[in-house]
């Protein structure tokens, strides 16, 4: 199972695209709710006008095809726990990165 990966330019983000997949994906896990492990996740950016990135847990990636190939997510490795801040999940999320 594969983690996902979309990156959003600050331009992006300003035009509320973060907002659109963040209010996307939590309809799907209000509607799925799988698994602790079905979970929504972003980086922590820098400095403004770094790169944003949100990633979808394995799980989340598998019910969210449609969106991450919207938004021309790609194929990534699991992030690093001290980089990510969670968006969406149950708090046992974090047990993902153990």
């Amino acid at each position: 199972m594969k983690w996902f990966k979309i990156k959003l330019t600050e331009q992006q983000i300003n035009s509320g695209e973060l907002a659109e997949i963040v209010n996307e994906f939590n309809a799907i896990f209000l509607l799925t709710e799988i698994s602790n492990e079905m979970s929504l996740w972003a980086n922590k950016p820098k400095k403004p006008g770094d790169t944003n990135t949100v990633y979808f847990s394995p799980v989340a990636a598998d019910n969210s095809g449609t969106m991450i190939r919207d938004y021309d997510g790609k194929a990534c490795k699991k992030p690093y726990i001290e980089k990510v801040s969670l968006l969406i999940g149950r708090s046992a999320a974090w047990d993902i990165f153990l």
